[in-house]
């Protein structure tokens, strides 16, 4: 309670500026009212606004709604899957999604390009001394091989370089598939946060909003009533 002083000490501050508060206090009357129906106004306009953005269950259509079903729809993406039928090559490989059966092909037909050419023929058969020269002679011991004939093989330089050319479009393949899906569940959790920020900012206008308008009916002389398009808040 303020002390008998204060009152005093308000009172003369009344009464020396009295010339300037009376216009204000004569107008109060004409002028509460129409603050209060402004404020009203506000406060439903603020209410409403809250409805945007919050999801009361009243509103088919909101932002913390929006966030939160993109979310969900976010959460239960998955790349497609499927199997090679039988008698296609691969076919006992297992389901893969559509990325990683392009990488596995990529990469089953880099593997397959690596093809060994001959590049040299070689022969060391036995040989026997006759009239002073080496004279090469079949081996009876090897039938399919009396000569003892080596081939040299290797893999083109040319062939080598797709066949690592395919590898590595096959890795970025992969690569993608997991950047993506990675992409996709941080966009989710993100979109989940959204939402539950929407449906804080709503809940705080909405509040906000139910002030204003029942402050705006106090001004307007109007009691709070039970069936009001809004409902005050409690002290």
């Amino acid at each position: 309670m303020p002390s008998i002083a204060a009152f005093v000490r308000m009172m003369i501050l009344f009464w020396k500026n009295g010339d300037v508060l009376e216009p204000i206090l004569k107008a109060l009357p004409d002028t509460l009212p129409k603050i209060g129906d402004e404020m009203k106004k506000s406060g439903k306009f603020t209410s409403d606004v809250s409805k945007m953005l919050k999801d009361d269950g009243g509103n088919p259509i909101n932002a913390e709604k929006v966030s939160k079903q993109i979310a969900t729809v976010l959460e239960n993406t998955e790349f497609p899957s499927f199997s090679i039928p039988a008698p296609f090559p691969f076919h006992n490989q297992g389901s893969k999604t559509a990325l990683k059966w392009a990488a596995f092909t990529i990469r089953q037909a880099a593997d397959s390009i690596k093809i060994q050419v001959p590049t040299g023929i070689a022969m060391n058969p036995k040989t026997v001394g006759i009239g002073g020269f080496t004279v090469p002679i079949p081996d009876v011991d090897k039938p399919l091989d009396p000569y003892h004939i080596s081939i040299t093989k290797e893999v083109p330089d040319a062939l080598n370089d797709v066949s690592e050319m395919l590898k590595t479009t096959a890795n970025v393949l992969e690569t993608l598939e997991s950047n993506t899906i990675h992409l996709i569940k941080q966009t989710q959790g993100q979109m989940t946060q959204l939402g539950e920020t929407f449906g804080t900012a709503g809940g705080l206008l909405y509040t906000t909003g139910n002030y204003v308008y029942c402050a705006g009916k106090i001004f307007c002389l109007e009691p709070p009533l039970p069936n009001d398009e809004m409902q005050c808040p409690p002290p």
